[in-house]
């Protein structure tokens, strides 16, 4: 074949390649202007979904706040039932007391009526015997007057000084007897009265004072039947209060089936995105790998041609050196290094370190001795943080851990010895790609300073349904 020919056929594989790629080219641009659509309107779906999510748990919030104060009104009513009831039972112990004391009164009174009544008896009964007696005195003196003992005449008739002495003194024997009779019966009679007074007095007195503990009595019931309409209406309203928490309680989770809902959208939206994302970088790599091929047979197509063109010689084709391209920091196709510039590896995964082995690496200062100290810690990519927490945590220190999704595979990130934490860096929090997580430092060995100062990084890749620790040197980097 001459070389005219040669020339001719490489100009229209040329051309074609070059029409080749401004179609692919064109269908790309058309690709990225779809993509870059489609990314607007999931923006604004993310936006509106967040909004959507803080409306909710600003909403939660506000029920969790009301449910607490109704929490405080229910104690507070249970606080004032048991006081409620302490004064209850001191006032219906009281009135069982007061009823106590009205028995023992009324028995007190039954017993002076019955006095009374056997004292009456008494003296109706002596009235009886009194007039008996009086009868009977009635009837000597009528004996004697009839017989003359007291006649002037008879006394005169007496013949000797004892006829008379004992005249005189059969007279005054009988008057003697009579008044002692009648003194007796009176002042039987006037103790009998007296201490019918008496008792009548007591009687009295134990009427009245029954009479004013019915009425404080009654005074206490009716402080008790207020006291058990208070009880009620507190009852009430523990039991209103109790209903309101439980609607809380219901809308509460309500709320937390619709933020549910919306951030399981939210994560399938993600993944999504991450197949959108990944395809469109599969097609970037395609078209970047069509352009160096088209490069490529220029570049050959070039040296054929000045090949052919030297005399007598045969065509010569020169191997080239590809250099491979350079990840920028802004690459997708790798991690971030967790600390950039410092790739110093000082200690490496699975080392055995006197009594375990090493579960992770350690990142340190440079060869040229610059310190790592304080530096910044980045995100690898995009993820949530799982864990946050300053202390010893074991030998960890402060450390953050971060789970990502990355080439399809789920990672566990885990950041040691730190400094300090990122600001806005907590559990449960997304973070994105470049963000700061911390900041290197020697916290960690049962709360003594690591020397020197180095990042402590692990990776744990999720298997099987559980995180299992591997090489954190086996995943690429930029």
């Amino acid at each position: 074949m001459s070389g005219s020919s040669r020339n001719k056929i490489c100009k229209v594989i040329g051309f074609s390649l070059s029409s080749v790629l401004v179609l692919l080219s064109n269908s790309f641009d058309n690709i990225n202007s779809k993509g870059r659509k489609r990314s607007k309107s999931v923006s604004v779906s993310h936006n509106s979904d967040n909004l959507k999510l803080k409306e909710l748990e600003s909403k939660k919030e506000d029920i969790k706040k009301e449910s607490a104060k109704l929490n405080e009104k229910v104690l507070e009513q249970k606080d004032k039932q048991e006081n409620l009831k302490e004064n209850i039972s001191d006032l219906e112990n009281e009135v069982n007391s007061l009823g106590n004391s009205i028995l023992q009164m009324q028995r007190e009174i039954y017993d002076n009526e019955r006095k009374i009544k056997q004292l009456n008896n008494e003296i109706e009964s002596r009235k009886v015997s009194l007039e008996e007696k009086k009868k009977l005195c009635r009837k000597c003196f009528r004996l004697m007057h009839e017989s003359g003992i007291f006649d002037a005449e008879v006394i005169l008739k007496a013949k000797e000084y004892r006829d008379l002495q004992y005249r005189l003194g059969a007279s005054k024997i009988v008057w003697v007897c009579f008044w002692k009779i009648c003194k007796d019966m009176n002042n039987e009679m006037s103790k009998i009265f007296e201490y019918i007074k008496q008792v009548e007095q007591v009687k009295e007195k134990n009427q009245k004072e029954v009479k004013e503990i019915k009425e404080k009595r009654d005074l206490m019931k009716n402080k008790i039947k207020v006291l058990g309409e208070d009880y009620d209406n507190s009852k009430k309203i523990e039991n209103s209060a109790m209903m309101e928490i439980d609607e809380n309680s219901e809308e509460m989770k309500k709320i937390d089936e619709q933020a549910s809902k919306i951030r399981k959208e939210i994560e399938e939206r993600r993944r999504r995105e991450e197949e959108e994302r990944k395809r469109r970088e599969l097609e970037l790599k395609k078209k970047e790998q069509l352009e160096k091929k088209s490069k490529s047979d220029k570049r050959k197509s070039k040296r054929r041609s000045k090949s052919e063109t030297k005399k007598g010689k045969d065509s010569v084709n020169e191997s080239v050196d590809v250099k491979p391209r350079s990840k920028s920091a802004g690459s997708s196709e790798g991690l971030l290094w967790p600390v950039p510039g410092f790739r110093r590896v000082t200690g490496r995964f699975g080392e055995w370190r006197g009594n375990h082995h090493h579960g992770g690496i350690d990142i340190g200062r440079k060869e040229d001795g610059t310190p790592i100290f304080r530096q910044r810690v980045f995100s690898p990519w995009d993820g949530i943080v799982t864990f946050a927490s300053y202390g010893s945590n074991g030998n960890y220190g402060n450390h953050v851990r971060v789970e990502i999704n990355f080439n399809g595979r789920t990672y566990q990130l885990r950041y040691g010895h730190l400094d300090d934490i990122g600001k806005g860096v907590f559990a449960g929090g997304r973070i994105s790609r470049g963000a700061v997580i911390g900041y290197v430092g020697g916290s960690g060995n049962n709360g003594k300073f690591t020397f020197p100062p180095h990042l402590h990084f692990e990776i744990l890749e999720l298997k099987g349904g559980s995180f299992v620790k591997i090489d954190p040197l086996s995943l690429n980097y930029v």
